[in-house]
């Protein structure tokens, strides 16, 4: 894709809601995507941007050095129960207590969201915790998208701040899908979410938005006992969240450990964490961890088991939203379909080493025109390695990239690609990803927008060398759209601008290859502050 093109809004007069005449779900506006228009990424909160005007909160690094100065930017119905709020060495963190489980799901890949396959019974979402304020700088909300020809019926549980869970009955026809606020299914600070998909197929994602952007993230399919977060900051206008979600019936115990650019940190505070059973816990890393540029995670949880996301929220510039799904585990390959760098773009790779051996890592570019050697970084144990890309003289301006990341010394790691764009970009925002630790044969993203001041790119890489037959079908709005098909060779990335292809408000998009590939969206917002990168959801 191209970071310096604008696409212009589309005029185009919505067209009729699929689902129209269904009776509206608590929560949820069953007619509000195809109505208004836009789903997806709006422009900012308060006045609402072009995209969902009528119904608001609805719908859419080879210069390297260790503990760097300056990181990356990133930005982060059942019966009544108690709600008990603690307080971590003077408001650090919200203990919420919900009821409720986690229903059983499909097998999927280990720490990988993946839609459940066809012979599943069902499939269950686990989405941590976002604020649930309307009007606030990041509020949150579920979008769930279900690209088959069969209806998906299930519930969407709630746990609110304060009060009982609330439950929400789902109900998708075939090739549409359905958007949540959370401001609106249980106001209050914050609110998590576990999709419960009575069959398989269906797949889930987050999005916040607010006056600094917009930013989506996928919801985990499983749980784990361990997750990192390679990039944070916690400047002076930058505030870094972590959400703990426990959606099972037991109490978990969390421990946070942090490496940052003054060396590695572990608060008191943030040992021992209580994360009650469907409950959970937001955690502002700033109060225990002041004034850091460069802050990399990880939670451990000594007891249970829990989803972890970050969000990140910089006022200062370069300004925006990033919500980050945790990796359950390091990895020694990571695969990004994205990049580009010049005019008013910057990117960063932040590769972290949580473990106790030395670790050798590779960065490899992909250009889409020329070649260029990969970088060699040495990553220190519990330390970080920022190699920033606009840096380098190998890699030209304005060429957009691919990359694969290689552990070459087998010491595994985690890393985050960071985007940042700014005038004279056309884009402005944080756009923040973990990357893939697996290829696939197919890639589904629920929660895209290529109209109506909504700017929308697809983005494929094949790292192997057998040539791939691409094939996308965009969805949303009832019926399936085949949009052209493609080869791409081996070692070769290509993107698709979407706002082209298939210029709609709602857009699912559903990838297949006949070979294992790597597949990105890139969202923005037209005119205004919104920048989102996001990996998609392995199909099942």
């Amino acid at each position: 894709m191209s970071w310096f093109r604008r696409s212009a809004p589309d005029d185009a007069t919505p067209g009729a809601d699929p689902q129209a005449g269904t009776p509206a779900e608590p929560g949820v506006d069953p007619g509000v995507e195809a109505a208004v228009g836009p789903v997806g990424p709006v422009g900012p909160v308060g006045p609402v941007g072009p995209l969902e005007a009528a119904v608001g909160p609805v719908e859419p690094a080879a210069v390297a050095a260790p503990s760097p100065g300056r990181a990356a930017r990133t930005t982060r119905g059942g019966a009544a129960v108690g709600i008990v709020v603690v307080l971590l060495a003077g408001l650090v963190a919200d203990h919420i207590i919900g009821g409720g489980h986690a229903a059983a799901g499909a097998t999927t890949l280990p720490g990988v969201p993946t839609v459940a396959s066809a012979d599943s019974l069902s499939s269950t979402w686990f989405c941590p915790a976002l604020q649930a304020t309307s009007g606030s700088d990041a509020v949150g909300r579920v979008i769930v998208a279900n690209p088959t020809a069969h209806p998906l019926s299930g519930t969407i549980t709630t746990v609110p701040s304060t009060g009982a869970p609330v439950v929400t009955t789902v109900a998708l026809q075939p090739f549409s899908r359905a958007t949540y606020g959370l401001d609106s299914l249980a106001p209050g600070p914050y609110a998590a979410a576990t999709v419960s998909l009575d069959e398989p197929g269906g797949a889930v994602e987050q999005e916040i938005q607010g006056s600094l952007g917009q930013s989506i993230a996928p919801c985990a399919t499983s749980s784990s006992d361990h997750w990192y977060f390679a990039a944070g900051e916690t400047d002076q206008d930058a505030t870094e969240l972590i959400s703990l979600y426990n959606p099972y019936p037991a109490t978990a115990i969390a421990d946070l450990t942090f490496a940052t650019n003054t060396g590695p940190t572990t608060p008191d505070a943030f040992q021992g964490i209580v994360v009650p059973g469907g409950g959970f816990n937001v955690i502002d890393v700033g109060t225990r961890v002041r004034i850091r540029s460069a802050v990399a995670t990880t939670v451990d949880v000594r007891a249970g088991r829990l989803v972890a996301d970050k969000l990140q929220i910089n006022s200062g510039a370069p300004s925006g939203l990033a919500l980050v799904l945790g990796a359950p585990a390091t990895g020694t390959i990571w695969y990004y379909p994205d990049g580009e760098v010049g005019n008013g773009v910057d990117e960063q790779f932040v590769v972290y080493n949580p473990g106790d051996q030395e670790a050798q890592v590779q960065l490899a570019p992909t250009l889409e025109q020329g070649s260029a050697e990969p970088f060699p970084l040495t990553v220190p144990p519990e330390d970080t390695v920022v190699l920033d890309v606009g840096q380098q003289a190998r890699i030209p301006p304005g060429i957009s990239q691919a990359w694969t990341l290689t552990a070459t010394s087998g010491a595994p790691v985690v890393a985050e690609r960071v985007i940042t764009a700014s005038a004279p970009s056309a884009h402005a925002g944080i756009g923040d990803t973990m990357g893939t630790p697996v290829l696939a044969d197919r890639w589904v993203f629920p929660a895209g927008s290529a109209a109506n001041g909504a700017d929308e790119w697809l983005v494929v890489f094949n790292p192997g060398r057998t040539a791939a037959r691409v094939a996308v079908t965009a969805s949303g709005s009832g019926e399936p759209h085949p949009l052209a098909g493609f080869t791409l060779a081996g070692g070769t990335r290509r993107s698709v601008e979407i706002s082209t292809e298939y210029p709609e408000g709602i857009v699912v998009l559903d990838v297949t290859s006949d070979v294992p590939v790597a597949a990105e969206r890139a969202q923005f917002v037209v005119g205004g502050p919104g920048l989102s990168d996001t990996i998609g959801i392995v199909g099942g």
